[in-house]
């Protein structure tokens, strides 16, 4: 031992920690800067035994320049022991502990389940259960069989195909000798969409004053329709956005050229069926005369005037240049009547009146 040199003043001895039944004996304490030490047992067993009441004999060894020399008695501690003794001028230290309990144990369970899905055909698709509890162990279960290395939180499916539709669950055992097993979970392996997509009903054109279905098959696996159109002259419903419907109407109210568009959101991605329609004005009707009906001013500032003559009006629908309705009326007394038009735009206008014998179409410039 050092005869000289500064007095050890590290009381608290490391890494000598209160026996637990079943585990084995340390033989050394947690180096310091000023000690080393080993340590010695009584009763000498191997592994802790239950309902024993072990003793710790620590022999300190002081480091170069260190000294047991000044340690006051039972200077030393000992985390868990009962009793910590040592004489003064001493780095032998006796710790008795409290006798042996089963160490506790963490019990397993399941805190987040694995969730079940849809995986394209060939894709990757990855099952995850979270547990707690100590040394766990995990495996996996396609139906009622064992997966062969599947060994992990995690279960990994790549390249999927047909055949790894089924349900999935995990196993999972910990030290506290419990086995749970997770809720079972479908996997859906799911074909891509066809190359080509069309719409099983969809004019390319259309006539004025007419209403048109419009039907989109129904595919497997596609979670959101979403329906648009770009273009003007058409009453389209549902409107633009709406979702999850395979069908849909429009209605022609005035020339124009526009797209019809549906995405679907599928498994394995988004596609977009689209179909150009061309509003047209119809063909083969009766022309009404001037005599019918009138209007005027032309060109117009203001106030435009439309005057029924012997025909009855249906209906007067205003367009800009674009297609664009700037005006319409499906209610339409028998005398004239005024169209408030100060707010328009600059330009040419068509104005287009059926009435129950005919239609006319007239071109209007507003200044």
């Amino acid at each position: 031992y050092q005869v000289s040199g500064t007095t050890i003043n590290l009381p608290t001895i490391q890494g000598l920690t209160p026996p637990v039944a079943g585990a084995i004996p340390v033989t050394t304490i947690t180096e310091t800067d000023q000690y080393t030490g080993t340590v010695s047992w009584s009763p000498a067993d191997a592994i802790f035994k239950l309902g024993v009441q072990y003793t710790a004999t620590v022999t300190l060894r002081s480091k170069s320049g260190y000294s047991e020399s000044g340690v006051a008695a039972n200077y030393f501690t000992v985390s868990g022991a009962s009793s910590v003794t040592n004489a003064a001028n001493s780095g032998i230290i006796t710790a008795i502990f409290p006798v042996t309990q089963v160490a506790s144990v963490t019990v397993t369970e399941i805190t987040t389940q694995p969730s079940g899905g849809s995986v394209c055909l060939g894709g990757d698709f990855t099952f995850e259960v979270i547990a707690k509890g100590d040394d766990l162990t995990y495996q996996w279960y396609k139906g009622n069989n064992k997966i062969a290395g599947a060994n992990k939180p995690d279960f990994v499916i790549t390249n999927a195909s047909s055949d790894d539709y089924d349900t999935y669950q995990v196993e999972v055992s910990g030290a506290d000798k419990n086995k749970i097993f997770s809720e079972k979970v479908r996997l859906w392996v799911a074909e891509p969409l066809p190359a080509l997509l069309s719409f099983d009903i969809c004019p390319s054109t259309a006539t004025t004053g007419h209403t048109y279905p419009i039907k989109l098959a129904g595919y497997m696996d596609v979670s959101k329709y979403t329906w648009s159109y770009s273009g003007n002259g058409v009453s389209f419903k549902p409107e633009s956005g709406k979702t999850n419907e395979t069908e849909a109407t429009f209605s022609a109210l005035a020339v124009g050229k526009g797209t019809l568009s549906v995405e679907l959101e599928h498994v394995c991605g988004k596609r977009t069926v689209m179909q150009e329609v061309e509003v047209k004005y119809p063909t083969g009707i009766n022309e009404i005369s001037d005599e019918d009906v009138r209007i005027w001013p032309n060109p117009v500032v203001n106030e435009l005037r439309i005057e029924n003559g012997k025909l009855r009006i249906e209906n007067v629908i205003i367009t800009d240049i674009k297609g664009r309705i700037v005006f319409k009326s499906f209610s339409v007394p028998n005398s004239q009547f005024s169209v408030n038009c100060s707010g328009w735009a600059k330009g040419i206008y068509l104005v287009k009146i059926n009435t129950d014998d005919g239609s006319k179409t007239i071109k209007i410039l507003k200044k």
